[in-house]
């Protein structure tokens, strides 16, 4: 089963309006679509990653230098095939790049395995689980002003039939943001999930004030509460003070920094984002390091690929999902995915991440 072919489609796809968290801003979704033809006629395909202000870079690395390492090797050999890819990760590219570039094709890889072996992906991973619990971010907004509006959106998506939301926070001072999740709790009742997610926000003193302003709410994690410069320190910071739960993962390019995060103390969950850090195969490695820390599991963003990885894992928490406004690519790209009912996610039985993809839709928003 000889690799033939890898082609990737970069999109963009705008947005009506602008999203706000606490340390960026997004106004367009991006997507690679990653196609991977073999001799036999299997093929792998997939969208992945959001890649926005460095799209073009990466599409050239997988264009350049990924598919010609991959072209004539063995498609039902995986551990070659990353081989192949991962020593570009110590070469001239910047690192960020290459890892995103080898995030797309490793994925698309293990969809085509998939597809040669008839099974779905989390039940080659070790299908834990048949389904997950279905999340979804909202509260972009940001300040007490749009307590309303967040809370109006956050029962919608209780309506829905979304088993938690993830708010944003780290916009304001603590106490308002912790206002702001307290209205949640109260529009989404005391049974389904809620998740804070400061985007790197505060210092650890605020990040702590937050937290134990937060205490009565069931807050099931606190994500990337303290600034970049004090990452991992910040962070088991606010753990060892509060007592709160703290989630992140999603700005490690690799499991090697999924371990220095687990050992400095840092994570009780750990979002490591396999679009971002090196795809399947290496999320699988930091998916095992957190198992055997008793750290919990979850992802970052794609819940298509997202509910295979975590259904694979007994730890495996939530596919993070998105509104329409936000993220209008996924629910139009692959139209039959499927429903969130009851707060839960039944994964795919079909062979590989089970992602039909919608021809029209691509060629409309491809750039190149």
């Amino acid at each position: 089963m000889i690799i033939e072919a890898v082609t990737v489609t970069p999109m963009r796809v705008p947005l009506e309006r602008a999203f706000r968290a606490a340390t960026f801003t997004i106004d367009v979704r991006c997507t690679l679509v990653v196609r991977i033809e073999t001799d036999a006629g299997a093929v792998g395909e997939v969208f992945i990653g959001d890649i926005r202000d460095h799209q073009g870079e990466v599409v050239k690395i997988i264009r350049d230098d990924i598919a010609p390492r991959l072209i004539g090797l063995d498609a039902t050999r995986l551990g070659p095939c990353y081989a192949a890819m991962i020593g570009l990760s110590s070469g001239v590219h910047h690192r960020v790049r290459v890892m995103e570039a080898i995030s797309a094709v490793d994925t698309a890889l293990w969809d085509l395995f998939g597809k040669i072996t008839g099974l779905p992906v989390h039940r080659l991973l070790g299908g834990a689980q048949d389904r997950v619990r279905a999340v979804v971010s909202c509260g972009y907004m940001g300040g007490a002003d749009d307590t309303g509006a967040l809370t109006e959106e956050a029962a919608e998506r209780r309506d829905e039939g979304y088993g938690g939301v993830k708010i944003k926070v780290g916009f304001s001072e603590p106490h308002v943001d912790a206002a702001r999740a307290r209205a949640v709790r109260d529009a989404i009742g005391p049974d389904l999930v809620l998740i804070c997610d400061a985007n790197q926000g505060w210092d650890r003193y605020q990040a702590s004030e937050f937290a134990r302003s937060v205490a009565e709410l069931n807050v099931d994690w606190i994500e990337e509460p303290t600034h970049w410069r004090d990452y991992a320190a910040g962070m088991a910071h606010v753990r060892q003070a509060t007592g709160q739960q703290v989630g992140a993962g999603q700005n490690e390019m690799s499991s090697e920094g999924c371990r220095d995060l687990i050992a400095a103390g840092a994570v009780d969950v750990l979002n490591f984002d396999s679009s971002l850090g090196g795809g399947v195969s290496e999320w699988v490695r930091a998916a095992t390091l957190a198992e055997a820390h008793e750290v919990r599991i979850a992802h970052h963003e794609e819940p298509l690929v997202s509910m295979h990885l975590l259904g694979a894992k007994a730890r495996g928490l939530y596919a993070e999902y998105f509104s329409d406004a936000r993220d209008p690519l996924t629910p139009r790209i692959a139209p039959e995915q499927p429903p969130v009912t009851d707060g839960h996610v039944t994964v795919p039985q079909s062979a590989g991440f089970g992602i039909t993809l919608d021809r029209d839709y691509i060629a409309r928003y491809a750039v190149d």
